[in-house]
């Protein structure tokens, strides 16, 4: 699942399953009410309550009844989402409980047509202090049938990309849960460091090695162009299509380079000058810094960090082709 409008929708809870983690005990036995909003564009709302919540027995609502009709609800946020592989991170804007929002709350997920699962990371219990991961089946009961029919099955800036004979790798699922490749926050995107060293590169770059000794300086212009077409791919992977970038804000550049190599904005040009090319000079030309440094991780020749701003929500994308 690579795709933000595989999970486009509402969703209602069918099935509910926990599994404690220290017996493997599974209870099944509840089925709250639930909904979980995803659209198009990269937001997302989910409320929970539980399944025998009871209404209040007037129009005016005691002190008693709210208490208890808040009790009842397990779970409400909203915010963005991204895929990421096989999960989908939820950024908490807006939460019924504090402690969540800012956070992120990352599903494994898997949609089957209509069919949605998701998986909780595990959690402990307050009552008992025993850890559980849940699992939601979820059905689709409604579609975002225009957006789908509108949306292109290759977008301009992938159109530009083959053109040029280029294309966008896979991406590549970080290690640890405690970080992800992109980010959303509002209209910008930020995407975590890509570099040369965790995952088969693009283009046949040597990815190891320091720039001024082992790789010369037109290898290292070809890794940072390389490592650009990964950061494309984690951009189209977090919010479904390229075109919803308007514009590169800013790259971080650092170069694992020889002590006495000073030309590490040379290097950084590869991914600059494709990000220009693509994007034009009114909304590719970026901020940017260069820097070299002592290492990197695995032995990377470079890596990059960027921020870009997106589309606003409901912008049409066939529209502007």
């Amino acid at each position: 699942m690579n795709d933000s409008a595989v999970i486009a929708g509402v969703w209602k809870l069918t099935a509910y399953k926990r599994r404690f983690l220290d017996t493997g005990e599974v209870r099944s036995d509840m089925l709250p009410h639930a909904y979980i909003l995803y659209t198009p564009g990269g937001r997302m709302m989910s409320i929970t309550v539980e399944e025998n919540r009871q209404p209040p027995a007037g129009t005016v609502i005691t002190d008693e009844e709210s208490i208890r009709l808040f009790r009842s609800i397990v779970s409400a946020y909203g915010g963005t989402y991204a895929v990421q592989g096989d999960a989908v991170a939820h950024q908490v804007e807006l939460s019924w409980n504090e402690a969540w929002t800012g956070t992120e709350q990352v599903r494994r997920c898997v949609v089957d047509g209509d069919t949605m699962t998701l998986e909780t990371t595990p959690r402990t219990s307050g009552t008992d202090s025993r850890q559980f991961i849940n699992t939601l089946t979820w059905e689709r009961v409604e579609a975002f049938p225009l957006a789908h029919r509108r949306r292109k099955p290759v977008g301009a800036i992938e159109t530009k990309l083959k053109q040029m004979g280029l294309e966008l790798p896979e991406t590549h699922p970080y290690p640890s849960p405690n970080r992800t490749s992109a980010v959303r926050a509002g209209n910008v995107l930020y995407l975590s460091g890509h570099g040369t060293g965790r995952q088969k590169m693009p283009l046949g770059i040597r990815p190891f090695g320091k720039v001024g000794r082992e790789v010369s300086e037109q290898e290292g212009y070809l890794c940072a162009k390389s490592v650009a077409l990964c950061m494309m791919a984690s951009i189209k992977q977090a919010i479904g299509d390229l075109d919803r970038v308007k514009r590169v804000i800013r790259l971080y550049g650092m170069v694992n380079c020889a002590p006495d190599f000073d030309r590490h904005m040379a290097v950084i040009d590869g991914a600059s000058d494709l990000f220009y090319e693509l994007w034009g000079p009114e909304y590719g030309r970026h901020a940017r810094a260069a820097v070299g440094i002592a290492g990197l991780p695995r032995g990377a020749v470079l890596e990059i960090m960027g921020e870009f701003e997106l589309q606003p929500e409901g912008f049409d994308i066939a529209a502007e082709s």
